[in-house]
């Protein structure tokens, strides 16, 4: 069996990259394989007992092109005998070089290359589109502002460019982004690109779907960059009014959590608490509907983790793998762009109060997550080594 290095930013550490970098480590080792994982940040080493004990960790640092990194990786790659290293970090350019770097001479050694978020969405971007977005009066600040999205995004392409060149595999989420891959990052040949969804990174255990209760739940980061939990806030606050017996948690944490906390308590929004950072496990197996406002995402694996518990989502369809996970009105309700919040309350009110509908499609749901077990996404990341390997 091949030997496969991980490289990440941060790890261990909490987050989705991260939690679907231990799945998969954990079932290549029970395949055979072996298995190392190196990273520039170890933030919760504690977190390290999710992984089977075969798995080796390797400590890095910043800056990425440092010496010493291709020194500790490069002897990594030998003393393992590596022969795929998956960058689960391929932007910034950078951790490419250094892949190439450390492996030296060694072509026998392949690297993959794996985007984690839209192709044509990032964070950088959606920052200065906001701040485009508070100066309408401005001219000048206005047109300064367009120069500078236009040099970050022309980086940010030409990055992607070079790591699909430099790469032997690039892997991204969903087969929709293929062409949007490629257009972005100016490709004239698609060769080297592989749609692999993620796992899912959470357990199906026992548990009773007769304890469903009428509880709306939103799991994620609290921002408003990406997350926009601003906007299920407001559609609770007119929902809520009619829903009586439903209620609203949030689970997770961000830096825009005492903002809607205190934009709560102004309005008096009734039964609607926020939870914190927590496991989600709990709050699946007792929500019957999941909440995701976002204004762009790669996966969504919240989605496919609340529909393996019978959670019907409600999603906004600002990015295109969303179709890859819901099909409307069977397994969910996917609300169209612009974004809508009518259309948000539209699709609540109808589960809420509509118990077969809801309890149809909670089925649907369980069944279509059947795809998404680490099983059958790990038969593809085999199926792209042995393809690797072999050649």
């Amino acid at each position: 069996m091949a030997s496969i290095l991980f490289l990440i930013g941060t790890y261990p550490n909490f987050g989705g990259t991260e939690k679907v970098t231990t799945f998969l480590a954990n079932e290549f080792v029970s395949n055979g394989y072996k298995v190392a994982i190196a990273s520039f940040e170890q933030t919760i080493p504690s977190l390290k007992s999710e992984l089977k004990s075969q798995i080796n960790l390797i400590s890095l640092s910043y800056p990425v092109l440092k010496k010493e990194n291709k020194k500790v990786l490069g002897a990594a790659i030998r003393n393992f005998k590596v022969d795929i290293i998956i960058n689960q970090w391929s932007l910034p350019f950078q951790t490419n070089i250094l892949c190439r770097k450390a492996r030296g001479s060694n072509k026998k050694c392949k690297i993959i290359s794996v985007y984690h978020n839209a192709p044509n969405k990032n964070a950088r971007v959606t920052d200065i589109d906001i701040a485009l977005a508070k100066q309408e009066s401005n001219l000048l600040k206005k047109q300064l502002l367009k120069l500078k999205r236009f040099g970050v995004e022309s980086i940010i392409r030409l990055s992607m460019h070079y790591v699909y060149k430099n790469s032997d595999q690039y892997v991204i989420l969903s087969e929709s982004f293929k062409k949007i891959f490629s257009d972005y990052a100016m490709l004239k040949s698609t060769s080297k690109l592989t749609v692999i969804t993620n796992p899912l990174t959470i357990d199906q255990v026992n548990w009773e779907k007769s304890n469903k209760e009428k509880l709306l739940i939103y799991v994620g980061r609290i921002d408003y960059n990406q997350k926009r939990v601003e906007r299920i806030v407001d559609v609770w606050e007119k929902v809520s009014k009619e829903l009586i017996d439903w209620k609203l948690e949030i689970v997770g944490d961000g830096p825009e959590r005492e903002k809607l906390e205190a934009l709560v308590l102004k309005r008096n929004i009734q039964r609607i608490t926020f939870e914190g950072f927590q496991n989600p496990l709990d709050y699946y197996k007792r929500a019957s509907l999941l909440l995701l406002t976002s204004e762009y995402e790669g996966f969504g694996l919240v989605i496919v983790e609340g529909m393996r518990y019978g959670v019907v989502p409600i999603v906004y369809g600002s990015y295109e793998s969303v179709y890859d996970l819901i099909e409307n009105e069977k397994t969910g309700c996917i609300t169209s762009v612009p974004y809508n919040s009518g259309d948000i309350e539209k699709s609540i009110k109808k589960l809420a109060t509509d118990e077969n509908c809801l309890l149809e499609m909670s089925n649907n749901c369980i069944e279509e997550s059947e795809k998404f077990t680490i099983g059958e996404i790990s038969k593809k990341w085999n199926e792209l080594f042995n393809k690797l390997v072999n050649k």
